[in-house]
């Protein structure tokens, strides 16, 4: 089995939260893989990392890598949990993916002093002249992207807010318990773990997200809690 997902940056295995999740499904089962880093989302079948490859099928997009994963191997992520856990577990997981992912996006691209180390990391391989030219396109695509999902529409501070009380609700979850639906680790985790660990390591970014998750000693903890069991090849800071 071979995993494609981006290169490492910013102090994380990849800046990619999903990349991150996808990694981690595959660590919680168990799974033996072959680590590949591609810059070019087009190496995916559907346009975008992560994918894996497994006897010779090509299978992107993370919640599909969990399933396929459930399929081949009868692992249960969720496993302990009663039918109505499972349902709090797949509601908040997609509250992670599909708001608090956005506003990581937004605290990157569209604040200026973000976009310059996004521009500086992502695109300093480029040849001068595309270097120029390259980081632009893409920020004016992602600008695209936030005005379509929707939450481009508001100003940066109700853009923050909402992610401040996705994180509080994140917290609020937790509570006082090593994980976010008990003591051992589930599905939720691998999306909230990666999301979380995003949003808190790297050290260049001040923005209102990354301070509401770094002052919850809690959170902190969950995040160290997780890079120990999951990445325990990384240091603390990765």
């Amino acid at each position: 089995m071979k995993l494609f997902q981006y290169p490492s940056a910013f102090g994380l295995t990849s800046p990619s939260p999903f990349c991150v999740k996808a990694e981690v499904l595959l660590r919680m089962a168990g799974l033996e893989y072959q680590d590949v880093r591609v810059n070019d989302p087009r190496k995916g079948p559907k346009g975008k990392l992560p994918t894996i490859e497994v006897d010779g099928r090509m299978i992107g997009d993370s919640e599909l890598i969990r399933h396929e994963i459930e399929k081949r191997t009868g692992f249960d992520f969720d496993a302990g949990l009663d039918e109505r856990e499972r349902a709090v577990a797949h509601a908040f997981a997609r509250m992670v993916e599909e708001r608090l992912y956005w506003v990581i996006v937004y605290s990157r691209w569209m604040d200026d002093d973000a976009f310059r180390r996004i521009r500086k990391s992502f695109f300093a391989g480029l040849p001068p002249v595309i270097r120029s030219i390259v980081p632009v396109v893409a920020r004016r695509q992602v600008r695209g992207y936030l005005h379509g999902q929707g939450l481009g529409r508001h100003s940066r501070a109700e853009v923050m807010e909402f992610g401040a009380r996705d994180v509080a609700a994140l917290a609020s979850q937790l509570g006082g318990r090593d994980f976010m639906m008990g003591e051992r680790p589930t599905s939720l985790d691998a999306t909230a773990w990666a999301h979380l660990q995003n949003i808190a390591v790297p050290e260049h970014e001040s923005s209102p997200l990354r301070q509401a998750v770094r002052e919850n000693e809690r959170l902190m903890a969950y995040v160290e809690r997780g890079r120990a069991l999951w990445f325990p090849e990384t240091g603390p800071d990765g």
